[in-house]
């Protein structure tokens, strides 16, 4: 009996103190949530350009009709026209690419649509016809008219897609300035991590080590690109934001850009300086009208057109649920865990045995299912870090999903989309370049509405197509009506690839030799050509303007084309 009754004691003992830690537990929960919301001892201050709707809505006062606006506002128009800043729009360039995609060889996979049409666009932003084209008009741009500003001190950037654009730019920039024997203008590059291209392994330091000789740390680039030495910047995801170098005086642009990304990167031109009166822009890839409605929303004043609804959280989680890798008492063990008084180290791997069952979950789903469920799990994690600023929300089950997500998004490492190559079926057919608008962007004297993010949407039911019908798409999107002209290139071109004299100068980059070539090859081209009694070619011989531009065409185009053996153009 004495012994039962220890044991029941002893028993008892461990209940209660079972149910002290659980509600020890519970309590630092419900004192976490009573930190979230406003505090009247706390305050926030931001200064910014470009207010994003966070902002406003942490910071900004709550209108009469639900908006919200900044306390004070310096606007941009103002800056402007008291020349604190330049207006970057004022000198503004559009160019089209237009293209036309054809299928090489016989097969006809059916591939992920999606996928297939950003292997196509990676396809023809990457060939080398492509970059070799844009780095001509932005070298001999530079040259002829960036190089000249502020006392000859003007500087320029180059704003790329990715980081193997800005490695393939930066070679083909190298290619043209030694061609052209051009000594007044250096390259430098900026990105971070590595990137692979054909084999080779490149860094920001390793690539900028083949134009200096030097070893330049990332801390000291800013301190080159300063200096006399270096004139061109050619950057992917870096000093798009916060980079303050006043001789910057023309950007040429060759990525996508909306909303603040497009106000932030452009407005790394608008710094003053003596002898600095004006900026140029010139963009391959964005349109005038797109460019003015990202920076109507900031010219004035910019105003949050409602708060953002901590329902859009709840939303989130809904579709993180339908994914059904999460379990309720996986995550309430979780966060007795993590809200448990016992701080040893033996903890952390308390916390992953109760990560680990959702992550094997997890990887089991297909990669683009995989791909979904990490964004929206972004998604929701820095939603609520942001919501819990504004408001109490008193939800316990959240509070704890929360904390568990964070943990579990740590873990759900690398690319899961698997990308789709197919470059070697692939041949760019028909490429032109094309300015599109010159000009002043002017922007309205009116305020700039902002809406606030929503909560995303679950992912949409796959399709597929065969590459043939991805390519029509392309071409019918992003092509044109080729004129007879730009066929008649094409057929010039193909003729002179004949001679093997002529193709052999060109691939060697013997441009002297190619040179003294290519007026007897044309000439025996053309007149091959008239004898078929081809009526554009006899009428060409009538008109010897457009003689000498098909000549010029074709002596540019041929050498680049025979240089990159990748490229091809059908007949």
């Amino acid at each position: 009996m004495h012994f039962r009754f220890l044991v029941r004691k002893e028993f008892a003992e461990l209940e209660q103190h079972a149910e002290e830690s659980q509600k020890d537990n519970e309590d630092r929960l419900i004192e976490e949530l009573a930190s979230h919301g406003h505090h009247k001892n706390l305050s926030f201050f931001a200064f910014t350009a470009t207010p994003k709707p966070k902002t406003l809505n942490r910071l900004g006062k709550r209108q009469s009709d639900g908006s919200y606006q900044a306390f004070h506002n310096y606007s941009m128009r103002q800056a402007i026209e008291e020349k604190f800043i330049l207006d970057v729009l004022e000198h503004y360039v559009t160019y089209q690419s237009y293209y036309q995609i054809s299928k090489a060889g016989c097969e006809n996979p059916v591939l992920d649509s999606s996928k297939g049409a950003k292997a196509v666009a990676r396809f023809q932003s990457l060939h080398p016809h492509n970059i070799s084209q844009k780095t001509q008009i932005i070298v001999e741009h530079f040259k002829s008219i960036t190089k000249r500003k502020i006392g000859g001190q003007a500087k320029a950037m180059l704003v790329t897609s990715s980081r193997l654009h800005a490695v393939r730019y930066l070679f083909e920039f190298k290619k043209y300035i030694k061609e052209n024997g051009y000594k007044d203008i250096n390259v430098l590059v900026a990105f971070s991590g590595d990137v692979d291209d054909k084999g080779q392994t490149w860094s920001e330091e390793k690539i900028n080590k083949t134009i200096t000789g030097d070893s330049i740390k990332e801390h000291q680039l800013k301190e080159y690109f300063n200096s006399p030495d270096f004139n061109i910047l050619i950057v992917a995801e870096k000093y798009q934001t916060g980079f303050d170098e006043p001789l910057l005086h023309t950007m040429f642009v060759d990525k996508k850009l909306t909303d603040v990304k497009a106000v932030q990167t452009l407005s790394r031109l608008n710094r003053t300086m003596k002898g600095k009166t004006d900026t140029f822009v010139l963009d391959f890839v964005n349109e005038a009208k797109d460019i003015q409605a990202s920076f109507q929303q900031f010219y004035q004043t910019t105003i949050l057109a409602r708060e953002i609804e901590p329902n859009e959280l709840y939303k989130l989680k809904n579709i993180l649920d339908e994914s059904r890798i999460f379990r309720d008492n996986e995550i309430d063990s979780f966060a007795g865990i993590y809200y448990s008084s016992d701080e040893s180290l033996s903890d952390l791997g308390r916390l992953s045995s109760w990560i680990k069952p959702a992550l094997d979950r997890f990887n089991t789903k297909e990669s683009d299912e995989k791909e979904q469920i990490k964004s929206v799990l972004g998604n929701f994690i820095r939603m609520y870090g942001f919501v819990i600023q504004i408001v109490r929300l008193n939800d316990k089950d959240l509070q704890k999903f929360y904390v568990y997500s964070l943990f579990l998004n740590k873990c759900l490492k690398g690319e899961f989309g698997v990308k789709v190559s197919i470059d070697d079926q692939l041949l760019l057919a028909f490429y032109k370049l094309k300015k599109t608008y010159e000009g002043n962007i002017l922007l309205e004297d009116a305020d700039g509405l902002v809406s606030p993010p929503s909560g995303g949407t679950a992912a949409g039911d796959k399709s597929q197509e065969t590459l043939s019908e991805i390519i029509d798409k392309f071409n019918e999107k992003f092509g044109t009506n080729f004129t007879e002209t730009d066929k008649i290139l094409s057929q010039i071109m193909e003729d002179m690839k004949a001679d093997d004299y002529i193709v052999n100068a060109a691939k060697e980059g013997n441009r002297q030799t190619y040179e003294g070539l290519f007026k007897k090859v044309f000439e025996s081209a053309i007149m091959d050509r008239y004898a078929q009694n081809d009526q554009f070619f006899k009428e060409l011989f009538n008109d010897e303007e457009k003689l000498s531009f098909i000549r010029a065409k074709v002596f540019e185009a041929l050498y680049n084309n025979l240089k990159n053996s990748e490229f091809q153009l059908s007949s």
